[in-house]
């Protein structure tokens, strides 16, 4: 069994648009200091937002801990909590609509008793979802459940 200590997943991160956006304000805000304008700051701070901000998901598999997280420039926001609520990892396929359908597979860490359960990861591909579920649930010591057979 390959053993590895830690996993790191970003799950979710502000659209592309206001990440360009956040860019484009630490540049106006880093030349309106250089041109010695103080109101240059504000901007430069909104833009290290814009730009990198993330929320991801951490598991310690030698602990048997795992952490929801925003990382908001620099600074990581989120408690270690115990695994022990979880009993195996799902993964299922889902059609989701925006203005458009598509498919994708979702990875989640279920409760059998309450059916409760944590979003760890969101692919495209089957494949690569079904890698990374038995990947953490071979790591974690848990069994895995899939549905992929139909959209829900």
């Amino acid at each position: 069994m390959n053993k590895e200590r830690y996993l790191k997943v970003k799950t979710q991160s502000f659209p592309l648009i206001l990440s360009i956006a956040g860019v484009v304000f630490v540049i106006v805000g880093i030349v309106t200091v250089l041109n010695d304008n103080y109101k240059g700051i504000a901007p430069i701070v909104l833009g290290l937002i814009f730009a990198f901000t993330h929320m991801g998901f951490e598991i310690d598999f030698e602990k048997k801990l795992y952490k929801e997280y925003i990382l908001i420039a620099v600074f990581k926001f989120g408690t270690w909590k115990s695994i022990s609520d979880f009993d195996y990892v799902f993964v299922r396929k889902v059609e989701l609509k925006d203005w458009r359908k598509y498919i994708v597979y979702k990875i989640f860490l279920k409760d059998r008793q309450r059916l409760q359960g944590i979003e760890i990861g969101c692919m495209k591909e089957e494949m690569d979802a079904l890698e990374f579920g038995k990947y953490v649930a071979e790591n974690l010591g848990f069994e895995i459940k899939i549905e992929v057979n139909s959209a829900y």
